[in-house]
């Protein structure tokens, strides 16, 4: 957006305008990470998944991440669960202990849900453990606020909206997804409750290009704890 300035001085004190584009993390951000209860190094997380389109139904997954970018997804099925990992140059994927597949070209799809939950999860944000730019625009009337991050090694671009007390309420950015491709995503946070010692949303809301996709529960959580690292990256034999 571009904000005229007029000549008059009145007018140059009162027009309001966005923040320039900064590299150090944003005061939100900051206050947002405290208000959940600190820094967040590596997490577990279980849900329950309500899938409206695409693959319909009700599922249960598992997120494990681990600061600044490893991450793990598990896919529970009435057989052996599927695990799907990214330890920041290789993605693998797992039918129970054994791994069918890897992919080492960087440009994986699992890539997009890493650096996804890097930047929901804010901290690699304000350690700078990912290169990025920011820019805040105005507080709106309600009291929320807009951080635009840029991750500065591929342009991929999230809008972060937290509310006047300081929680994440939206998120949006790239994904890459089957059977979606590469898409926009949009996540709505909701039911904040804590858990493990966080104040976290229970409940989420996701768009897919602006089509609603689904809504997810919370059913688990666990932070910060070392024998969450010992599950990343995925090994064993293979197939």
């Amino acid at each position: 957006m571009v904000w005229l300035v007029a000549t008059l001085g009145a007018c140059a004190v009162i027009a309001p305008r966005p923040a320039e584009t900064q590299a150090q993390c944003p005061v939100i951000v900051q206050r947002a990470i405290a208000v959940r209860g600190g820094p967040i190094f590596n997490l577990r997380r279980g849900t329950e998944m309500r899938v409206n389109f695409g693959f319909p139904g009700t599922w249960h997954f598992e997120y494990v991440f681990r600061a600044p970018q490893t991450y793990l997804w598990t896919v529970f099925t009435t057989g052996e669960p599927n695990h799907y990992s990214w330890d920041g140059s290789t993605m693998r994927a797992a039918v129970g202990p054994i791994i069918v597949g890897s992919d080492t070209s960087g440009k994986a799809p699992l890539r997009s849900h890493a650096r996804w939950h890097a930047v929901t999860y804010l901290d690699s944000l304000c350690e700078a453990s990912i290169p990025a730019r920011f820019r805040s625009l105005p507080t709106s009337a309600g009291g929320e606020i807009v951080v635009l991050v840029t991750l500065t090694d591929d342009d991929s671009r999230y809008r972060l909206t937290f509310d006047r007390h300081a929680r994440l309420r939206e998120a949006r950015g790239p994904i890459e997804i089957p059977p979606f491709g590469k898409a926009r995503l949009t996540q709505h946070y909701f039911d904040f409750r804590f858990a493990d010692g966080f104040l976290i949303a229970h409940g989420t809301r996701y768009e897919i290009d602006g089509m609603p996709l689904s809504e997810e529960r919370t059913t688990s959580f666990v932070a910060n704890d070392a024998a969450i690292d010992r599950l990343l990256p995925i090994s064993g034999p293979s197939e």
